[in-house]
């Protein structure tokens, strides 16, 4: 048996729903056209070939996303008028929540929990929830007792509860966005259909109190249509459509191209190929230091090399070498810059890293690995920098390689060094009866890769491996597998919007050096002609797209914060050093104050639509510590019960605690009406957003900013507190909540 969610064409009736139980399928949260179940995988196919079923999708892994936070987006004023999120409930699915921790009781003697309900997912030997199978569920007066037997190791979730609720009595010192709001918690196993069921429980919950409730969610799927019509985003539709928005963290894959499509032309701001020396260029360093070398030129003579040593390097132990821009490059007339540079590199992987730093003032402060690399790739390939958190400023860049000497190797080579502005957020059109290559490369450590290609045309679309002895292709690699050192596997599938290739790929001989080649033939017309791939980061073991000109820095924005129902938040910075428990004063070295944090990820979505929706504080907030987690002293506060975390998770809380205040002021106002009052009223007078905002896909609507003056704030109108917006009826068909025990 396997959990997943059935896509139904439209509400399934109960002969419909007797259908699917004669398979053998165990019904858990019904949504309208939308089912979570467990389902036996031996009747997948006879389930699909029902006629009201739409397509199906198995449960898939989610993603966590990880003081100055609530001055900053002016809480403090709402508080003073009364507005503190009293009677609002904050919904949350993580990883679990200190219950014990002093920052979720109203009172600093643990007598009134602010945790309503507690269901935690994860553990089957309490009582289960009502209307579920699974799980054990602690309700107020549990956990007042102290029977709560549920805990948190991961901290994550506890970290985020803070954010949003913290009524500050641990300390004193760190108080939530909303602090007299109670809480609704879900530990979850982190697959999305549990988190579907974890909503649906949270909404429940919520009317049976009548309470107004607001969902926050800092977890997220990497791999989906990114258009919002997946199951975990049609949840969030169908929770604004019961009165209950979510806001989502855009995630964090900011710092690194994950997506590819066809690319409209680049305007050239800068360059230089190394082929006239070290001109734009100064070194600095105990030798070995950059040099010039012609044995690995991409094309003509010369590319830069820290070491004159060829091919074996003995790099000093624990050496700095720098190559630093001489003149600063003018970015203020740009709206995404970026840096493309080719890269050859025999790097000790996970010990000696390359890295791009970035000054906006001629050297004086410095935003430190602001992209960073290790690997043994021994091939020239392209490499992407976003420098859009600096497109305001003159800025120097700074090549910057670090060893440890536990091995020689020959190190990275670098030529070709363009900047450009890159204008075109959705990708350009197809040429009919054209053909396109996306390479795609392993990544040199994991020796896997993982791609995602989402089209909506009638293409053609073939998958090659190319091997030293020439192309093969995906069927013949799926047959032959991992007798010829490698092993390919691909997935085909239709959903409501689109058409997807899923390919995945294994390389047991390094030296092989594999690539997988997508060929699309564009012999449409029909749907949109576009296609979209996703890479799996390098960083979570993913691989790399191999041409600079297939990759960018846009539709890194995943499920659920893609639904068009819920606010995507993205990140901004706040804090950029703390003080820790193990005495010592901690910095994150490439955070620079007010900016867009480096790792917040971008939009737009698939088709197109705004995201992130609005940023918040979310690079250096100090929040509640689970006493089951282990963080590292430096990240844990000298009261040793809070701890720092970054991440869009700790931006999407203090939108969610903003929207409890206005719920605590206007208790009915709509979805539709609190995101709309949240996007108005954000901050576009900033040096870093600019005025008018230009990185809409970046920033969305501004940074958080609540009006100063609460009884100021504008009445929801009537029209809209009955109402979703008709886009998200449209797509998520959900108009009444029904609730059946099976």
């Amino acid at each position: 048996m396997i959990g997943g969610a059935i896509m139904t064409e439209y509400e399934p009736t109960d002969e419909e729903i007797k259908q699917l139980k004669d398979l053998g399928v165990e019904i858990r949260s019904r949504m309208g056209t939308l089912t979570t179940v467990t389902m036996p995988t031996a009747k997948i196919n006879e389930i699909a070939d029902l006629r009201f079923v739409r397509f199906i999708d198995g449960a898939k892994p989610v993603r966590m996303h990880l003081d100055e936070a609530i001055p900053e987006m002016g809480a403090m004023e709402s508080w003073v008028c009364g507005y503190t999120g009293d009677g609002v409930i904050i919904g949350i699915v993580d990883s679990g929540i200190d219950e014990g921790h002093g920052d979720f009781w109203f009172d600093t003697g643990k007598t009134n929990s602010k945790i309503l309900y507690l269901w935690d997912q994860t553990d089957d030997t309490g009582p289960v929830p009502d209307g579920y199978d699974y799980g054990t569920e602690w309700n107020k007066t549990d956990i007042e007792a102290g029977i709560c037997a549920e805990n948190d190791t991961n901290g994550h979730g506890t970290h985020v509860a803070g954010i949003a609720a913290s009524s500050g009595n641990e300390t004193g010192n760190y108080t939530g966005a909303a602090p007299d709001a109670e809480i609704v918690f879900v530990k979850t196993t982190l697959e999305d259909a549990d988190i579907i069921d974890g909503w649906y429980y949270i909404v429940e919950r919520a009317q049976a109190e009548g309470k107004p409730c607001v969902i926050s969610c800092s977890i997220g799927a990497y791999f989906d249509p990114h258009d919002g019509s997946d199951p975990l985003a049609q949840a969030a539709n169908w929770c604004a459509a019961q009165g209950v928005l979510v806001i989502c963290s855009a995630g964090n894959d900011g710092c690194w191209p994950v997506h590819a499509t066809i690319q409209q032309p680049r305007t050239e701001i800068w360059s230089d190929d190394f082929e006239s020396g070290f001109g734009n260029w100064v070194t600095d360093g105990a030798d070995p230091t950059w040099h010039l070398e012609d044995s690995r030129s991409t094309s003509q003579d010369n590319s830069t090399h820290p070491g004159s040593c060829g091919e074996i390097c003995e790099y000093v132990n624990n050496q700095t070498s720098t190559m630093t821009m001489v003149n600063s490059v003018d970015l203020s007339a740009t709206t995404y810059p970026v840096m493309a540079f080719q890269l050859w590199s025999e790097i000790e992987y996970y010990e000696d890293y390359l890295y791009v730093d970035v000054s906006p003032d001629d050297g004086v402060t410095w935003a430190e690995g602001i992209w960073s690399y290790s690997g043994e790739d021994a091939n020239w390939r392209g490499m992407l920098v976003d420098l859009s958190p600096f497109k305001s400023d003159q800025v120097k860049i700074r090549f910057r390689f670090e060893s440890d000497w536990i091995y020689t190797y020959e190190g990275p080579y670098i030529d070709d060094v363009v900047i450009y502005d890159q204008v075109d957020e959705c990708g350009g059109s197809y040429v009919y009866d054209d053909t396109y290559n996306l390479e795609v490369a392993l990544d040199s450590y994991w020796r896997e890769s993982e791609v995602d290609l989402y089209y909506d045309s009638d293409d053609n679309v073939s998958i090659e491996v190319r091997t030293a002895n020439g192309y093969v292709s995906a069927n013949e690699a799926c047959a032959n597998g991992s007798g010829t050192g490698w092993a390919i596997e691909v997935y085909y599938t239709e959903g409501p919007t689109y058409k997807n290739y899923f390919v995945y790929a294994y390389d047991e001989d390094p030296s092989l050096n594999e690539v997988i080649e997508i060929r699309m033939d564009a012999v449409g017309p029909g749907g949109v002609n576009r296609w979209d791939a996703w890479m799996l980061p390098v960083y979570y073991e993913g691989g790399y797209f191999r041409d600079v000109d297939d990759m960018d820095y846009f539709k890194s924005v995943g499920s659920p914060a893609t639904a068009e129902s819920c606010i995507a938040v993205g990140a901004y910075t706040t804090k950029t050093a703390w003080n820790s428990s193990d005495g010592d004063t901690h910095y994150y070295p490439s955070a620079m104050m007010d900016r867009l944090a480096f790792f917040s990820s971008h939009g737009p979505t698939r088709d197109c639509r705004m995201k992130p929706e609005i940023t918040a504080s979310g690079f250096g907030i100090m929040s509640a510590m689970s006493a089951d987690s282990s963080p590292s002293t430096a990240y844990i506060d000298p009261d040793g019960t809070h701890r720092m975390m970054a991440g869009t998770s700790m931006s999407a809380p203090v939108v969610a605690g903003a929207a409890a205040l206005y719920l605590d002021k206007y208790p009915d106002a709509s979805p539709l009406w609190v995101k709309k009052f949240l996007m108005e009223n954000a901050s576009r007078e900033d040096l870093f957003t600019g005025s008018p905002i230009t990185q809409t896909q970046y920033w969305g609507s501004g940074k958080l900013r609540l009006p100063t003056q609460p009884p100021d704030w504008p009445i929801p109108e009537l029209s809209t507190l009955l109402l979703v917006s008709a886009g998200v009826l449209l797509i998520a068909g959900y108009v009444e909540l029904r609730r059946r025990k099976e």
